[in-house]
Order: C-alpha cells, then structure tokens, then sequence
C-alpha cells in the first residue's frame, strides 16, 4: 500500500525518533544548560513578568486577560496562553524558562527531522538539518532570550501540522479527515501565538504538490486559506507595530536580501568570504548537479538521488524566502544580519538555511563520487567532516553569545543590587534617572536598553508599580525647570518622566552615588557633571 510504502513505521519510527531527540537533548544540555544557570531576563522579559505580577487580575485567565490588553499580545491569543502558562509555572525562577527555551529547541528540531523523514529523506541528512537548526547562532535569540520563545512555539506548531498533513495525504477514511482538520488547526494555534510561520504556510502547496495529485494538493490547500486568511485579517487588523509605506517596503526588502547575505557568510557558513564568491559557487555546484541529472539514465540512482536534493535545495530556498517575507513591511529595525535578541527575525529562515547547506553538501557528494567507488567513500567522510566543523563553529559563536546574555543579565542584576542597598525606595511616583550600568553589553544584547526593562525591574524591586526609571542614555538632555525636571528633546517623548523637584533620582549603579534635586541649580549641577551611561560595554557580532 501507498502508506506503507511511504511512511515510517510505528515501532521503528518512534523508535528512531526517540533516539535521535535523545541525542538532541544531550547536545542542548551541553550546550545551553551553562547558560539557563547563569542566565536570567533582559528586556521584555522584565515587562512581562512586572505586568502580570502588578495585574488587577490574577490567577491564569487573569493574566491571560492583562496580556490580551497589550498592543503587542493583543493579536495574539495563543501567546498570551503560552506566557500565563509558563509564568504561572515558573514564576521568578529564571533558569527555568531557558531550559524550557532550550527545549522547545530540541521540540522544534526534532519535528524538523521527523517531516524530512516522512518526505524519505536519509537518516543522516535530516540529523544534519535538525542537528544545525538546533545549534544555529543566527537565530540564537530563541533560546538565549526568554520572551522570544514564544516564536519557536509558532514555528514548531507549524511543523507539526505539515508533517500531520503529509500523514494525513497518506492515510483513508475517519483517520485522513481527522489528521487533515488536525494540521489545520496546528497552523491556526501557531499564527495565533506569532504570525512568524504564515508565509511558509500559506506556501504549503508547494509541499502539497510533491506527495499527493494536483486537485488534491489544491483543494487542501483552499482549506487552508479558508482558515488562515480570517486569521491573518484578525493579526492583520489588531496589531500595533509600524508598517512601511509602498516605497518603504521595497527598500527594505533590498535591506533583508543584503542582510541575509552578509548572514550566509557571517553566521549559516561561517568561513567569512565574500558573498558574491559563495554565490557563484553555489550556482556552479546547482548548474553541474542539474546537467548530470539530466544526462543520467532513470534507473540511476544517482540520478534520483540529486533530484531530491535539488528539491530540497529549493524547499530550503522557499522557507528563507517565505520566513524574510513576513517582515518586510515592518520597521527596518528587522534585518536578517541583526546580532543579540535582533536575530529572532532569523526563526523561521534558520530551517531553510540548515536545507540549504546540508543539501548543497550533498550534491558535491553525489557528484564527486561518480568518480568511482573510493572518491564516493571519501566524499562521503568530507561531508560528514566539513558539517561537524559548521556544527563546532556554531557551539563556539553560541557560547560566546550565550556569555555576553549573562554578562548582560548579571550587570543589570549588579546595578539592581546597587540601588537597592544605597538608595532609600523612593517616594511613590518618583522618577529613577540610572547612570553608570551600560545600555547595552554588545550592541544588541541590551542590559537596559528600553524604558520598559528599566523601569518594570525597578519597580519589582521595590514592589512599587508608580515608580518609573530609565537609563541615562549617551544622548540624554535634560530641562531643569523652574519647578520639575524631566528629559529635553525628542529622545522621550512620552511617558511620565517629567517629575517635581524632590521625585527625581539620580542613581549612579555603579558607585552607589545618589542624588535628590530639590531646585535648579542644583539639577543643573547633576545634569551637567554625572556621565551618561555608554552605549555598549564592548564590541561584538558574529565572529567576534
């Protein structure tokens, strides 16, 4: 039978399954257990926790309901569940939520491997691929950074439903029903916790097309659609992030198509050589496996076998494509070069990339061993080697990632400590102006760097919600009025930080130092003599 045929089998693939996610949690143990010991929250992670500990509601549906309240959550139901779940859970226990980062890595990959094996990829080929999407730096943001799992939930949930859609295309009667109504709504529950994997979705008919015939492909499709697009109105219609204009939105996917090049060489092939130089190799090795593959007889396997890496070189180039496509109407803030917690523009894309790369690396396989019985066996052992050395590179930029989140997490606790032990809490309503801690540890790995971080983890320290505090940043002006001071310019716009006399703090995190302005002289002799805080405490990026 067709499913026989086609499908793994129950015994050999759980199995199979098991071993290989086996595998996958010793890697990430290894790799990312370091970082959920020493790690803790940055950035929104700090705003999160702060909202729902301050939250008139309580209790999970209350904070379901304070996050739903959210411009940022409001469109998305399903994120709201993950994060009332989880911090009901795992409450201030920081460690807790990266392991759990770190899981649903090994989730994801695993359910990578599993789709690429029910599409008969080999055994080693799909390791390689979920093996490289687990370890992949250039989108380490996932699971280095606590709030941007929710993106890898999405993601996994969206591999879930093709691979149940590919099982369904291959199943008869009550169970072809129930597994195609089952990945429709594992789609549904992943744009409704982040829309990040709905172009790859709504591009399912592509997949389609390779297991089942063209009115059934099509006609599954529809299906999809007819649920996914009132979903995306609903996304669509809620949020309340910027969009780029028609002019703004062809700019800035010029800027994506240079990010990922500067990503391909910088962080998927990590050998720092000019992108056009790897380009025109790619499509050297692509044009050779093609004229082979036509020159080939049907019934040689090789013929078979780079037809089905070409397709997968092309799935590969799909998912990168479709995963940049969801961003560019956003802000240009969302590049695929971007380095720290930028990089979770990269979740989605980070699939195609491992695709890419392993499948290129078999095509020169294939090719090379033609030559004969030996060149076959040791390309063969080159593959194998030259993927471990990527994978290698990748634990090593991981690990130095992984240390500057923590160095940027244990500052910003550092500067928390400080202010607790020298600083009386100040009166309600009062404004914290922070000197001396860095705004950022590497340019985009913050320690403070918004109002939101600063502010909600001063005011979890001193369990007071009418407490606001920003970071001084290098840039900052102040207007010492007659009778309050608050920021000049258009560095802060809004909020409430301009303050009476006697509500304003100066706190210096490093020293200890404060000051309290009762008037304008002496604000102004504050303002002009303390140092602003710097921008980052030391350089970094990928390779670095």
């Amino acid at each position: 039978m067709e499913t026989e045929r086609n499908t793994l089998k129950p015994g050999a693939g759980m199995k199979e399954l098991a071993l290989v996610g086996g595998l996958l949690l010793v890697v990430a143990a290894v790799v990312f257990g370091p970082h959920a010991r020493d790690g803790g929250f940055l950035s929104d992670d700090w705003a999160i926790y702060s909202l729902l500990k301050f939250s008139d509601h309580q209790g999970f549906f209350g904070a379901i309901e304070t996050l739903l309240g959210q411009p940022n959550i409001s469109q998305r139901p399903g994120l709201a569940i993950y994060l009332a779940a989880v911090d009901g859970v795992f409450g201030l226990h920081m460690g807790y939520y990266l392991a759990l980062a770190a899981a649903m890595g090994v989730v994801l990959a695993l359910s990578v491997y599993w789709v690429l094996r029910l599409m008969e990829l080999p055994v080693g080929v799909a390791g390689s691929v979920s093996l490289l999407i687990l370890l992949f730096p250039g989108a380490d943001a996932m699971r280095l950074w606590i709030v941007a799992n929710g993106g890898q939930v999405a993601l996994t949930l969206a591999v879930l439903g093709f691979g149940l859609a590919i099982l369904a295309f291959r199943a008869d009667g009550a169970a072809r029903i129930a597994r195609h109504v089952g990945s429709v709504g594992l789609f549904a529950a992943s744009v409704l916790v982040q829309e990040v994997a709905l172009a790859v979705i709504c591009g399912g008919l592509l997949l389609y097309l390779l297991i089942t015939p063209r009115r059934e492909a099509v006609m599954r499709w529809a299906a999809d659609l007819v649920v996914l697009v009132p979903i995306a109105v609903f996304v669509t219609s809620r949020s309340s992030f910027e969009r780029q204009d028609g002019a703004g939105m062809v700019e800035h996917a010029q800027a994506i198509f240079s990010g990922a090049s500067t990503l391909f060489t910088s962080a998927v092939l990590p050998i720092g050589v000019d992108g056009w130089f790897v380009l025109g190799a790619v499509l050297l090795v692509l044009g050779a496996a093609i004229t082979v593959a036509r020159s080939l007889r049907p019934e040689d396997a090789d013929r078979a076998q780079l037809r089905v890496y070409l397709t997968a070189t092309v799935a590969g180039l799909v998912v990168v494509v479709a995963g940049y496509a969801m961003y560019v109407p956003a802000i240009d803030y969302y590049t695929p070069a971007a380095y720290g917690i930028g990089n979770r523009v990269n979740n989605v894309a980070s699939i195609g990339w491992a695709l890419l790369l392993v499948s290129i690396v078999m095509i020169v396989t294939t090719l090379v061993g033609r030559v004969s019985l030996q060149s076959r066996r040791f390309a063969q052992a080159i593959a194998l080697v030259a993927l471990l050395l990527v994978a290698l590179q990748y634990v090593d930029q991981l690990r130095t990632d992984a240390k500057r989140y923590q160095r940027a997490y244990t500052t910003g606790a550092a500067a928390l400590a400080t202010m607790q032990e020298s600083v009386p809490k100040p009166p309600a309503g009062a404004m914290v102006w922070t000197f001396g801690q860095p705004i950022e540890q590497v340019p985009g790995i913050p320690v403070f760097g918004n109002t939101w971080d600063m502010t909600s983890s001063v005011q979890l320290m001193w369990r007071d919600s009418t407490i606001y505090s920003v970071p001084a940043y290098p840039d900052l002006q102040f207007d010492c009025g007659s009778g309050m001071v608050g920021p000049a310019g258009d560095l802060l716009e809004e909020g409430p930080y301009r303050v009476r006399y006697g509500k304003a703090y100066f706190v210096n995190t490093v020293t200890g130092a404060y000051a309290v302005p009762r008037n304008r002289p002496e604000c102004l002799r504050i303002t002009r003599k303390w140092a602003r805080s710097a921008a980052a405490a030391e350089p970094g990026g990928y390779g670095t």
